[in-house]
């Protein structure tokens, strides 16, 4: 490209020529240069927040901080350096939906404006994990005779997707016939989704006691009306951590225990089904050793059920 300056000075020789040859300088027609003016620059979008929708989904959002965008564009990663595009929106839309993703998988999310003359920063998010495939905790159902210090075998185990109950007239369990008087202890594990600092909260009429990660968070082992008590603990992403949570109701009338969480980012809520999984660390690997065996791989390792008429002490379980 011939730049101005050398474009006047050739003009100037040429016509310096015609001059000398006494050519009438209005026969030179000289074209000035045509200046582009500077792109207008594309702003970052700010405010991105990644939530989790399910397993295999994320929705994103962010706030559009510029008006010469012709779209947005999506990326994802599973490890903060290596980017994919996952898809783009219209101009002014600030929302999508990230498909076709893992299971419990931590992912970076990253957006950034563009059009015909280029593309703006990134905006980021923390990241944060898909939804694990869990199912509930695995609640094991006593009879409770307040003073003791001892408990038998449970009547009878089940999962509970949700730990959210409203007992209005007792347990109306058809299993081992309990109604009133009865101590449940649930034990799995659950997965956050947000690296943060988490809220665990346990609302009881009567009695609750709660630990995560070897940490009790709760005790509160004494008859009342329903109460909120709560505790803290640093957890990771898409990191499974063993839970357990037990509750006794004395007596008659309205029984009520609920299990939830908060963070940060995440809205308190009741923990819902698929960030927690029935199984402890230690039975699932259990689990996945008889597995194994069974296919020739190793050794079974020992199961860590309560062998038949084996005695707990409440204060262990609960």
């Amino acid at each position: 490209m011939i730049s101005y300056r050398h474009s006047v000075c050739a003009a100037a020789r040429v016509a310096a020529g015609l001059w000398l040859l006494n050519i009438p300088l209005c026969a030179l027609a000289v074209d000035t240069p045509h200046v582009v003016a500077p792109q207008r620059g594309l702003s970052a979008p700010t405010d991105v927040v990644v939530k989790p929708i399910s397993a295999t989904r994320l929705g994103v959002t962010w706030k559009d901080t510029t008006d010469s965008e012709d779209h947005f564009e999506v990326e994802v990663s599973t490890d903060g350096t290596t980017y994919e595009g996952v898809g783009r929106t219209a101009e002014n839309t600030t929302d999508f939906s990230c498909e076709a993703l893992k299971p419990n998988t931590i992912y970076h999310v990253r957006v950034k404006a563009t059009n015909s003359m280029g593309e703006s920063e990134y905006g980021e998010a923390p990241a944060v994990a898909t939804y694990s495939m869990g199912k509930g905790l695995t609640g094991h159902y006593y009879h409770y005779v307040k003073g003791e210090t001892e408990t038998t075998k449970p009547i009878f185990s089940r999962v509970d997707p949700y730990i959210s109950f409203d007992w209005t007239e007792g347990l109306n369990s058809e299993d081992g016939g309990l109604k009133y008087n009865f101590m449940v202890v649930w034990t799995g594990q659950v997965t956050p989704v947000y690296s943060e600092t988490y809220t665990f909260y346990t609302e009881a009429d009567d009695g609750a006691r709660m630990w995560v990660d070897g940490k009790q968070l709760v005790d509160d082992w004494v008859d009342h009306p329903a109460t909120e008590k709560s505790g803290t603990v640093e957890l990771k992403a898409g990191q499974r951590y063993d839970i357990k949570v037990a509750y006794y109701a004395c007596g008659l009338g309205v029984s009520t225990m609920k299990l939830s969480w908060s963070s940060a980012t995440q809205d308190k809520e009741i923990i819902l089904p698929c960030q927690m999984d029935p199984k402890t660390a230690k039975e699932a690997e259990a689990a996945a050793s008889l597995i194994e065996a069974k296919r020739g791989l190793g050794p079974a390792k020992p199961s860590v059920k309560n062998k038949p008429g084996s005695k707990k002490k409440i204060a262990a379980a609960g």
